[in-house]
């Protein structure tokens, strides 16, 4: 059974949670879905980092960035591929981190 207000400001809000994503991203001038995947990236960088510390007693920021990137490439091709939300430049910076961050963990130190 459908909302019983499915549109709110002219949208069709109440089918689907991704009409509160279409519509934050029209009225933002396609800025509130970039933010969503810049605070997603920095959550679980920050999370990351703290399960490292309570765990190991040590830090790797690579490691940490490197989980970060991969988790926000997985919601980006979400985001981009599956709804169109997504500008492509802020999809291929994201693979662009994620490759980086590859390379920086690969070529560190095994310790």
């Amino acid at each position: 059974m459908p909302a019983p207000y499915p549109y709110v400001n002219g949208t069709l809000a109440g089918q689907n949670i991704m009409y509160f994503f279409i519509y934050a991203n029209s009225i933002t001038s396609g800025f509130a879905v970039p933010l969503i995947v810049v605070s997603f990236f920095l959550l679980v960088l920050l999370s990351s980092m703290l399960a490292q510390i309570r765990f190991s007693a040590r830090l790797r920021p690579e490691v940490s960035i490197l989980a970060a990137s991969f988790s926000t490439l997985g919601l980006s091709v979400i985001l981009e591929q599956g709804t169109g939300l997504l500008n492509p430049i802020y999809f291929i910076a994201t693979i662009v981190a994620t490759v980086l961050s590859l390379l920086w963990v690969a070529l560190g130190n095994p310790d």
